[in-house]
């Protein structure tokens, strides 16, 4: 079993930045819990699609940080301070 870690935060976060910005749920695209844990474990996809940003309005620069932390492999996530130098780069205002 894997443990609990901030990366997993790191994951959670980018979920909810996405969501907040596009209305859309994680893995909207599934019905059923099955379908989500096929999408995750057999076809190793996230939760969403690359080009999340452009249909939200948001910058390129925002949608690299956040696919990053959607990473399959924990340790290929940032940390909570990884994630922050990387969202503070990133030039005002985020959204267009």
């Amino acid at each position: 079993r894997s443990k609990l870690t901030e990366r997993l935060d790191v994951w959670a976060l980018a979920c909810l930045v996405i969501e907040t910005l596009t209305a859309k749920l994680p893995h909207e695209d599934c019905s059923s819990v099955q379908q989500i844990a096929t999408k995750l474990l057999v076809r190793r996809l996230g939760p969403y699609e690359d080009g999340w940003a452009a249909g939200a309005g948001a910058l390129a620069e925002l949608e690299t940080a956040t696919m990053l932390c959607l990473a399959l492999n924990a340790a290929d996530r940032p940390s909570a301070t990884e994630l922050q130098e990387a969202l503070l780069r990133i030039p005002e205002p985020w959204m267009s």
